[in-house]
């Protein structure tokens, strides 16, 4: 809702820059990254996806960091502000390779669509971590209508019994 012509491009990027469950977003990722686990949140048009790999003795600490992304985070005013000049400077790099000719391509071709892939930094307003919060706050609490996909090499006695007591929490 509400968003500028290519501020949707920036959505996915704001779970990252969110403190969850008492540690700071950079603390929450290094935790992450320490026991080999990834999370990725992706949104657009279509769905919103959290998706992630571990290994499988740390299948509990991704779901529990999954559960606690869902439940705990608070928007990061410091790190949104790092991230916009990051942002700011990678998108100038970008404007003279490929991606850049697509973004141009883009606005020339559709410029009154608002869901535009390509990021565009007039377009960030300073309220887009809060909107996204709340955003996703409406879609964690449907929570009922996810898919979880589990790979890998697991005892399916362990894993039977990690699942029953880990999506109770959700």
């Amino acid at each position: 809702e509400d968003l500028a012509r290519g501020e949707g491009a920036f959505v996915s990027d704001m779970a990252g820059l969110c403190d969850v469950a008492g540690l700071s977003n950079v603390e929450f990722a290094n935790m992450l990254r320490t026991n080999g686990i990834t999370l990725k949140t992706e949104v657009n048009l279509a769905y919103m996806s959290i998706s992630g790999s571990a290994p499988s003795a740390s299948l509990r600490l991704l779901f529990n960091s999954v559960l606690a992304l869902v439940r705990e985070r608070k928007p990061d005013r410091q790190a949104f502000e790092y991230y916009k000049a990051c942002e700011t400077l990678r998108i100038a790099a970008d404007r003279r390779r490929q991606d850049g000719l697509y973004a141009v391509m883009d606005s020339l071709m559709a410029p009154g669509y608002k869901y535009s892939p390509t990021k565009q930094m007039r377009a960030l307003r300073e309220n887009l971590p809060q909107r996204v919060d709340e955003y996703f706050s409406r879609r964690f609490e449907k929570f009922n209508d996810g898919v979880i996909v589990l790979i890998g090499d697991f005892e399916e006695n362990m894993l039977r019994k990690e699942l029953s007591s880990m999506l109770a929490a959700f």
